[in-house]
């Protein structure tokens, strides 16, 4: 029964799609080759009419950034697979007083997760895609919180750290980016379905 199982899973990942790219260019900027990642996610989410995977590797990229700073934070499949705006969590990461949600698409029922966090007494913060910054600021302005919560775009989040981890040397910029797609990549292992959107350089 076991090689059954064995030689079924291999015939699976024969037809799985190839792990995603990582273009490392000295010409470009780290946010261009991060967004780049991000579009090959897209293509595959629209070739399967939805979001899943994107939401997915959005908070795989925030959970190795902070990784990279906290190695002691634990990181669930649940925490990837399950929304935080739909679940009883305080946020998808929780560090600190910093409640950080990540997602592809922000929504009202997210404000209202940030607005019970700030009554709560936590600092909010939502990383979302670059495209959709202009519509979390205006629901985050409906509910008169914009000026309580954290907006940033993903690939300046993660471009940032990486270049203040390396101490804005452009020489040891690779070295902090292969240490991030490493963490990625251990957080992405945890979803056995999902490995594909592992990244390789």
């Amino acid at each position: 029964m076991g090689k059954m199982l064995e030689r079924l899973r291999s015939i699976w990942w024969l037809g799985a799609p190839e792990s995603l790219r990582f273009r490392f260019r000295r010409t470009a900027t780290l946010s261009k080759s991060i967004n780049e990642v991000l579009d090959q996610i897209r293509a595959r989410d629209n070739r399967a009419s939805g979001s899943a995977h994107l939401e997915m590797a959005l908070k795989a990229l925030v959970g190795a950034k902070l990784r990279l700073s906290l190695p002691e934070l634990a990181i669930n499949a649940q925490q990837l697979y399950v929304a935080d705006s739909s679940s009883r969590r305080d946020a998808d990461f929780l560090v600190g007083e910093m409640a950080i949600h990540v997602t592809a698409l922000p929504g009202e029922r997210l404000m209202r997760k940030c607005q019970a966090n700030i009554e709560r007494g936590l600092r909010p913060m939502i990383v979302t895609l670059r495209q959709r910054m202009n519509m979390a600021e205006a629901q985050a302005a409906d509910l008169s919180i914009l000026d309580k919560v954290e907006l940033c775009d993903i690939d300046h989040f993660v471009s940032h750290s990486i270049e203040v981890r390396s101490g804005f040397a452009r020489e040891r910029v690779e070295s902090t980016v292969t240490r991030l797609i490493a963490e990625y990549n251990s957080i992405i292992d945890k979803c056995d379905a999902e490995r594909s959107l592992q990244i390789r350089m």
